[in-house]
């Protein structure tokens, strides 16, 4: 359930500011009303922030390069710093950082110099100041064979000067350009050279020293890249250093979001905003009282920003790791969906997994851990136990379905056979079984629908608007034999079932009661006013139960494209296995293989089995799913 909220404001003298904030940063129990703050503070903070996150990159990349390139890693000794410490170390990394980009900068710019004279050798760019103190010009060019012939062959190389006026130097081929000098005699080079000749300015250094300069940079480079990975020992303390910066950024944003209001000359009230959990109201009272604060108290509107607190057991909690992860929540309005959310992203994940294997290592490992925690003295937390969850559902789907690592059933044990379910399980023809297992997937998708407007119906006031919610579920009956039809899925013993009048009923008639009831509000005028105004939407209801149905067609697609690539790997693999000098590669081969299958499973559970639960069922349900987690001030 969400936990129902106080909106509460604080009043205290604003003298007494900063004492009021740290002690309702003691208490830890009011979920601060954000306001913009644009103190001198507050933005000096954020300024340290950003260029601590850049110092904790910095040294993480060091220290990571470190390891890959098996050198010695610092040893992470220093705990703690104090603020002097942290500050002289953060501006020591960010100065060493930037130091070294403005090298390699250097070094890419030397090196693209180096790499556009290389083709004209090594020289001393001094000659040719001496050459040009004795009225002799030279220039560095070049041209394509055509432009050079042209040029230097049949006439002038520049309109009004004569050839005989320039001397020409081949210095030979480099990819079809012809490199030159140009030598101007007595009267220098013109000034309007032919376009099509390509003229290099005069390097400042020679190559031999641009060669040395970079050697330079370089190992100064790996100067700085040793001294990184000595300063990486304080990564453990500036990642304490930065909860610290990131607590005083809190304190400082309530502090300076405080509204000031004054009484007089001498006095002034500070104001705070905030909302309280109900059952924590108490203690914040007498918070108040001790500290000689004035508290209102009120009921939030919906025009308030309301945070979402979930509570629940034991069991609806263990989707909530899902919902931090996700920073997805009901709105404080809405209806929690845990029970609902947890017990069909388990029916997903089993379906987009579809085996006992893999549930099995699941549960292994995500059941070793939780006991490793639990003999450590600590409390299992609640992502441990999701997984576990997880992984008992696709367990006993994998079972029902007779799928052990992909393996054909025929070659396992007789005992898994029996209590496998032959009609989803690959003991039957595969267009009989991919029948069955579609069958399944449109009805999971199918109840979970209607479950989403049965509680959009008890979670809100009874009304002629409820009809609608009514005819949707009508609509979604009606749609659901209407899509088992047209695609020809059999059911059991019923075969393909035609089309009955009944169901163009329910469509017709759901569609119908949708139309004149949606938008109750009072008027049955009005609402029927209100849809032919949104007709298109309307017209178009129809098609999105339509789609919506369909979207869980992707459970049997995505669960065969994964039953796919098993078989795959053990086809690859069978064969090797039969070899004794094979039997490592085929081993190999199954771990990488299946550890790659899962992975891919992982993430279509977050595309797929996430996306059924907070777009189509969240839709039907008329959930939003636009709050934000209720976040106390407090200290840690």
């Amino acid at each position: 359930m969400i936990a129902p909220m106080k909106k509460i404001t604080l009043l205290t003298l604003d003298s007494e500011r900063e004492k009021a904030v740290k002690a309702l940063r003691k208490l830890g129990l009011v979920h601060v009303e954000s306001k913009s703050s644009e103190s001198k503070s507050v933005t000096e903070l954020k300024m340290l922030q950003n260029r601590l996150a850049l110092c904790q990159t910095v040294l993480n990349d060091a220290s990571k390069k470190a390891v890959e390139n098996n050198n010695k890693k610092g040893s992470s000794t220093v705990s703690n710093l104090s603020d002097e410490q942290a500050l002289s170390l953060i501006d020591e990394v960010v100065g060493l950082s930037e130091k070294r980009k403005e090298n390699l900068r250097e070094i890419a710019k030397i090196n693209t110099k180096i790499k556009e004279y290389a083709v004209f050798g090594d020289f001393n760019p001094s000659d040719f100041q001496y050459l040009e103190e004795r009225n002799v010009t030279v220039a560095l060019c070049s041209a394509n064979e055509k432009q050079y012939r042209g040029l230097f062959e049949q006439g002038a190389v520049v309109k009004g000067i004569e050839k005989s006026e320039l001397d020409v130097i081949k210095l030979g081929v480099d990819k079809k350009k012809v490199l030159f000098l140009l030598v101007g005699i007595g009267t220098g080079l013109p000034a309007s050279i032919d376009s099509s000749i390509t003229v290099l300015p005069i390097p400042k250094y020679s190559r031999e020293e641009y060669v040395r300069q970079v050697n330079t940079l370089y190992n100064e480079d790996q100067n700085i890249a040793k001294k990184l990975l000595e300063l990486s020992e304080n990564i453990p303390a500036l990642k304490a250093f930065s909860q610290l910066v990131q607590k005083r950024v809190e304190f400082e944003t309530v502090y300076t979001g405080m509204e000031s209001h004054d009484l007089s000359e001498k006095e002034a009230l500070a104001t705070l905003t905030g909302y309280v959990p109900t059952k924590d109201f108490k203690a914040l009272q007498a918070c108040a009282t001790e500290n000689s604060w004035g508290l209102l108290s009120d009921e939030p509107s919906t025009d308030d920003a309301v945070p979402t607190k979930l509570e629940g057991n034991a069991i609806t909690k263990i989707i909530h790791p899902l919902f931090d992860f996700l920073d997805t929540y009901p709105g404080y309005f809405e209806v929690d969906i845990s029970w609902t959310f947890l017990a069909f992203f388990g029916i997903f994940v089993a379906l987009i997994f579809g085996d006992a294997g893999y549930g099995a290592l699941v549960f292994l490992l995500s059941g070793g851990l939780a006991l490793k925690t639990k003999l450590s003295g600590k409390p299992v937390g609640f992502g441990l136990r999701m997984f576990i969850y997880l992984s008992i559902v696709t367990f006993f789907w994998g079972v029902l379905s007779c799928s052990w690592f992909g393996v054909d059933p025929s070659v396992l044990p007789e005992v898994l056979r029996s209590i496998a379910i032959p009609g989803i399980s690959g003991m039957v023809e595969k267009s009989v079984q991919n029948n069955n297992l579609m069958l399944v997937a449109f009805t999971i998708g199918a109840i979970h629908l209607i479950i989403a407007h049965l509680i959009a119906i008890f979670t809100s006031k009874i009304t002629l608007k409820t009809v609608a919610n009514i005819g949707s579920i009508l609509m979604l009956i009606g749609m659901y034999f209407v899509i088992l039809n047209v695609l020809q899925i059999s059911v059991g013993s019923f075969g393909i079932i035609p089309i009955a009048t009944w169901m163009l009923v329910c469509l017709g008639g759901g569609f119908v009661l949708d139309f004149v009831f949606c938008n109750y509000e009072g008027s049955i005028g009005g609402s029927i006013v209100a849809s032919f105004k949104d007709i298109i939407t309307k017209l178009l209801g129809i098609v999105n139960v339509f789609s919506d149905i369909m979207s869980y067609v992707r459970l049997w697609a995505v669960g065969l494209a994964g039953a796919s690539i098993m078989l795959t790997v053990n086809n690859m693999a069978s064969p090797m296995f039969a070899k004794a000098v094979l039997f490592a590669v085929a081993l190999i081969l199954c771990v990488f293989g299946h550890g790659l299958n899962m992975v891919l499973n992982v993430l279509s559970v977050l595309v797929h089995a996430v996306r059924l639960n907070v777009m189509e069922f969240a839709g039907h349900a008329g959930l939003g799913l636009s709050g934000f987690k209720y976040n106390p001030f407090k200290e840690d």
